[in-house]
């Protein structure tokens, strides 16, 4: 079997309809009964509360950077004035307002995450099918639907963290000067989004911060970036192939990735020039590099502070960066016996997911819109718990795991055969399938591995800025299976496909608080940590956890 050519991918009305197909999905599950639960909502107490607060110039303390509490104040501004909401209100922020209004926004900002992330892989691999299926993924995990539902900011470090990401990717493939400066910029400003909304959307940043050193680096271990003279006596190099060749990204890689990988792709073909990504990287100007990676996400970092210091000049700004500092270092006295904390390494295994909200059956429903869905039991189950989809996460924390292996094998096979007189072999650190693993484990690596080193109480959620790379290897892995017809690999991707969706179905309702029978919400709580989180002598049920503690 020859290797997978373009020939196998979607083409482009395939893409952009399912494109569109996600979109709409993401949005309606998103919007759906968004006001159905009219109380606060986890960390909407501060939230909600806070960006109210701008709009009624109230002075508050705020413990994080301000940009999400600006744009759900915008939110409210904007839905205040708009016919939606079907008049539900409450008063919880401090004004009568409608709970729409403060939901909406984060609403429509979640449902462009799988359209971003999809897009970001086809900037990176030129693969419509891989990509899709990366958007896929992200619109069927329960967490980032939760999120984007709520008042809450993680959406918001995502959304900034990815699109920095793609504009990176946009400086990578133009030719002039003048839109590598105007990309890097944009890109510059979203990291310094990211970092405003919280600190840890720095690690989108900090992940393409590796790849420009792995660039170099590899540059420095070559001495120059260049295709070898020839890679098969049929298809020599020109000079025109040596050319930094932006949108040539699907040619397959010069060697497999792994054992694995050549089962699922089959032998690989010769190639007439290599993956020009490490290229591209070390040719950016540098002064574009230091203004986007440097300048500009510090400067858009201190001016998003202005209004938040115009409207609380107390403490300064150097006085609120120290607590946050202080905040991230120290140990929370809550943090020592809050039932849902967990660390970096359960997150992988989604073993302690964090109830958002819980309520048994009471009547009247006070916190419940009128005419909102119930259920036939005597006494009803309400709660929305921040979990992803349990079979599409565990599944993406072994493609994560697989494409790590498959990434160090690949680097030492390199390593070890670039000075041999094969040129095939000694091509594969220049080739693209091995710079799309570096570029998964770097970013991964960059938004997981800081947390290894925090003492205070953490939560499941930190790991979304993780998660979406998880997606986008097992998407990649998917699409690999995919594009070899031999058994059972195509069986295995489409299983792993439905089983996704499966699950996501199966477990909608926890996603979007709709009532459950006792029997039923025990039957999508498969182990106690899901419910109860970790023993503590200060909690005695759920009803009684109300958690308004956010990182």
């Amino acid at each position: 079997m020859q290797g997978a050519t373009r020939s196998s991918d979607f083409s482009k009305s395939t893409y952009y309809w399912g494109l569109l197909g996600i979109f709409i999905i993401s949005l309606c599950l998103r919007f759906w009964g968004l006001e159905r639960l009219n109380t606060f909502v986890f960390d909407e107490v501060y939230y909600a509360k806070f960006a109210n607060n701008y709009l009624t110039k109230t002075p508050f303390f705020n413990a994080h950077p301000p940009l999400s509490q600006y744009l759900i104040a915008i939110g409210i501004w904007i839905g205040e004035k708009l016919p939606f909401g079907d008049g539900i209100t409450n008063a919880l922020t401090g004004s009568v307002i409608k709970t729409w209004s403060y939901r909406w926004l984060n609403a429509l900002t979640g449902s462009m995450v799988p359209l971003v992330l999809a897009g970001l892989v086809y900037q990176l691999s030129d693969r419509r099918r891989f990509a899709l299926l990366a958007g896929l993924f992200a619109a069927l995990d329960g967490l980032l639907l939760v999120e984007s539902r709520y008042a809450l900011n993680n959406v918001y470090l995502v959304l900034f963290g990815l699109l920095g990401q793609v504009c990176f990717l946009f400086a990578v493939r133009v030719d002039a000067a003048f839109k590598k400066y105007l990309w890097l910029s944009m890109a510059g400003f979203l990291w310094g989004c990211a970092a405003s909304i919280k600190w840890n959307g720095l690690s989108f940043l900090l992940g393409i911060y590796g790849l420009v050193l792995a660039a170099w680096l590899l540059k420095g271990f070559f001495h120059f970036i260049k295709p070898p003279r020839s890679i098969h006596p049929t298809h020599p190099v020109t000079s025109n192939s040596t050319a930094v060749n932006h949108r040539n990204l699907s040619t397959p890689s010069s060697a497999p990735l792994s054992a694995a990988s050549t089962a699922i792709e089959g032998p690989t073909p010769s190639i007439p020039h290599l993956f020009s990504l490490p290229q591209a990287i070390v040719q950016l100007p540098p002064l574009a590099l230091i203004l986007g990676l440097l300048v500009l996400p510090i400067a858009t970092y201190l001016v998003l502070w202005l209004p938040h210091l115009q409207q609380n000049p107390t403490p300064g700004l150097w006085e609120m960066q120290q607590q946050i500092w202080n905040y991230h270092r120290g140990k929370n006295v809550i943090g020592q016996v809050h039932p849902y904390c967990s660390n970096w390494i359960s997150w992988l295994m989604m073993s302690i997911p964090v109830a958002y909200f819980y309520r048994t059956g009471v009547s009247p429903y006070e916190f419940l819109q009128p005419n909102a869905p119930s259920t036939g039991a005597a006494t009803p189950i309400y709660a929305v718990h921040a979990m992803g989809n349990p079979f599409l996460w565990w599944m993406s924390t072994i493609a994560i795991i697989f494409t790590i292996v498959t990434f160090l094998s690949q680097l030492g096979k390199g390593i070890s055969t670039v000075s041999g007189t094969s040129p095939q072999q000694s091509s594969i650190l220049l080739s693209n399938r091995f710079w799309i693993l570096l570029y998964l484990v770097v970013n991964y690596a960059a938004n997981l591995l800081p947390w290894m080193r925090i003492s205070r109480c953490a939560f499941i959620y930190h790991y979304m800025g993780a998660l979406v790379f998880a997606l986008i290897a097992l998407a990649l892995w998917i699409d690999l299976a995919l594009r070899n017809p031999q058994p059972p690999f195509p069986k295995i991707a489409k299983g792993v496909i439905s089983l996704s969706i499966v699950g996501f179905i199966w477990w909608m309702p926890i996603y979007l608080g709709l009532p459950l029978s006792q029997q039923d919400y025990r039957l999508r709580m498969w182990f106690d940590l899901w419910i109860q989180g970790h023993p503590v002598q200060t909690t005695s049920n759920l009803e009684a956890i109300q958690i308004n503690l956010d990182a």
